[in-house]
């Protein structure tokens, strides 16, 4: 970790749009227009290369979050839901995906909606796991059948616009990787916020095809 810094070879700014009734729009441009994760009030739709968008509701909450296809090209639409654990040591943040029809793609539901719902946790298709302190990211996990169709950068990039809306430290990953978790950081736009592998750590699901 010694000298990795997570900004490096990826710098972006937050072009900010006010939406009726107090809520806002956030998009997260590529560029060195504007300093690191500097927001910038914006009448309309801001030109340039744009990673995702977020929208936030008047209380700050993100309630949806899109993902340009470019950076995740073929990826299948997903809904996701927040799982924190502020008793957890440290207090850390769970944010799972979902592939099913109920809410369009990017929408962010509540806990209490899923059981409203009727729908089971455990049919999430990919979770991410982070330290909220930190911004380090701890676990990513990918179901088997839906691997390698950059759904963990959809995930990851989806999780990284819920901590700028609560002005949490940006997501980053340190060197303990899974084979699968090397291979996939070598193809995503995430490669540059990942520190060197410095530990190969076994996979979450031994028993899975494609680990």
């Amino acid at each position: 970790m010694s000298g990795f810094d997570p900004t490096a070879g990826f710098p972006v700014w937050f072009a900010r749009t006010p939406a009726p009734d107090g809520q806002m729009h956030l998009a997260c441009v590529i560029g060195e227009e504007h300093p690191y994760r500097h927001v910038v009030d914006v009448p309309g739709d801001q030109p340039g290369t744009v990673l995702y968008r977020a929208e936030y509701d008047a209380a700050g909450q993100m309630t949806r979050a899109t993902v340009d296809p470019a950076f995740a090209p073929g990826a299948v639409d997903l809904w996701y839901s927040e799982l924190p654990e502020p008793d957890a040591d440290p207090p850390a943040t769970n944010l799972l995906a979902f592939a099913t029809p109920e809410w369009p793609d990017g929408t962010i539901v509540a806990a209490a909606a899923l059981e409203e719902a009727g729908i089971d946790p455990r049919e999430q298709v990919a979770a991410v796991r982070w330290w909220n302190g930190t911004g380090q990211v701890h676990q990513v996990f990918v179901a088997a059948h839906m691997r390698r169709k950059r759904i963990g950068t959809k995930l990851v990039l989806t999780g990284a616009a819920l901590t700028v809306g609560r002005r949490w430290p940006s997501l980053w990953s340190g060197g303990e990787l899974t084979d699968l978790g090397t291979s996939w950081i070598s193809a995503s736009v995430w490669a540059a916020r990942v520190a060197p592998r410095s530990l190969e750590v076994p996979p979450m699901t031994p028993d899975d095809p494609g680990q």
